[in-house]
């Protein structure tokens, strides 16, 4: 005990660190989440949602989970060293294929699956209509990407050592639902 120098002690935050629920019009910027015991941050019902410059990382859930809602942007946030996933989002409804309207671009998601090694991919797309575009995936043991909706759009982005410890599934992972349509994977 006497070798503790509380100038370097860091303590971690039972989390989420930020949660949000029914409200609309809400942006975060800039703002550095880390050392979280859990999910970094959760959204439930909230419309057009920004979330941009936003780092999470050295925790232990997921980096950034939206439920529900429409119209949502994560641009230029960086996910990393998370033990599960990085986006977990739900948006847009599956019953009458309506679109959220949401985008994913130019988003950094590496080193992730601390914890749970396997099917915690850097996102999960569940929804109708969600965009993901010119994000680099790195240094993860499972998916990219799970993808689970209809008229989703995939391109530009960059897969980097992707799915190291399993065999049953891709960079892209897309179930064998023949009700999930209109999905474009490209460039």
């Amino acid at each position: 005990l006497n070798d503790i120098r509380p100038d370097r002690t860091i303590l971690s935050n039972n989390g989420p660190a930020l949660v949000a629920g029914n409200c609309d019009y809400l942006t975060v910027k800039g703002l550095e989440f880390q050392l979280i015991r859990g999910d970094g941050m959760i959204f439930t019902n909230c419309s057009h949602l920004t979330l941009a410059v936003c780092v999470v990382k050295y925790s232990s859930g997921l980096g950034i989970r939206i439920d529900g809602g429409k119209n949502h942007l994560v641009h230029s946030c960086t996910i990393e060293s998370m033990g599960r996933g990085g986006i977990d989002i739900s948006a847009g409804d599956k019953l009458a294929l309506v679109s959220s309207g949401s985008v994913i671009e130019n988003c950094k998601i590496s080193n992730l699956s601390r914890i749970d090694r396997t099917y915690t991919p850097a996102i999960v797309l569940n929804g109708v209509g969600i965009k993901v575009r010119n994000c680099l995936f790195a240094d993860i043991p499972s998916s990219g990407i799970r993808l689970e909706g209809n008229d989703m759009l995939i391109e530009k982005n960059e897969f980097t050592k992707c799915v190291v410890e399993s065999d049953d599934q891709g960079a892209i992972d897309v179930w064998g639902n023949p009700l999930l349509r209109g999905n474009v994977i490209r460039w």
